[in-house]
């Protein structure tokens, strides 16, 4: 098994693999059908007020500024990631239009290295996009386990959430979206990763 902090390497190239895929599908559909009637409908009626967009505006920021508050797990600390890995993050996503915000951090139990966690920022409108959470959070998953194997489902406290299992690869991963927040994590063990998620979404 990788260290974790070789797997962040990791997750730095599986990061440009399925953000062009994400980008991709977004792209067209928006710019073809969507963005034409957002328009003709928008304008016809108070353009200066709805233009102004308040509620999306103030989603975005929250989600934003709430992308380093990593949650209180009990039994699991924080550390940074090093800082080569987390500029080639930063590096990835610069110019992606569907990431507003991203941050990543190692987790630690029992003062041993455990897990990884990346929570990201997504625009609200690509979040809000049908079939947006089936084909992102399970390709951000199985890219930061190093797998293609299927994905799964499972409720944690009413939060629908992606898991992967690839024990000779990195590990295990969960992905799941809150509004437009994405948390992925890998952690080595199953059951860490299950306590951290389930204490995650508490």
């Amino acid at each position: 098994m990788r260290s974790l902090r070789t797997s962040a390497a990791v997750l730095v190239a599986s990061l440009a693999v399925v953000l062009t895929g994400c980008g991709g599908d977004e792209a067209d559909p928006a710019a073809g059908d969507t963005t034409p009637t957002a328009e003709s409908s928008t304008t016809p009626e108070a353009t200066p007020d709805d233009s102004a967009s308040t509620t999306p505006d103030e989603t975005e920021t929250t989600d934003a500024a709430n992308v380093g508050a990593f949650p209180e797990v009990e039994g699991f600390t924080y550390t940074e990631l090093p800082g080569a890995a987390f500029k080639s993050l930063n590096a990835t996503l610069k110019g992606t239009p569907q990431i507003e915000g991203v941050e990543a951090k190692l987790v630690e139990k029992n003062g041993d290295e455990a897990g990884l966690v990346m929570r990201m920022a997504i625009d609200p409108a690509a979040a809000s996009t049908a079939g947006f959470e089936e084909g992102f959070l399970p390709g951000f998953a199985g890219g930061f386990a190093g797998t293609d194997a299927a994905p799964k489902y499972e409720d944690i406290n009413g939060t629908k959430v992606v898991t992967i299992g690839s024990p000779d690869a990195n590990g295990t991963a969960y992905a799941w979206l809150e509004g437009s927040l994405a948390t992925i994590i890998v952690f080595q063990d199953a059951g860490d990763a299950e306590e951290f998620a389930q204490g995650a979404l508490a």
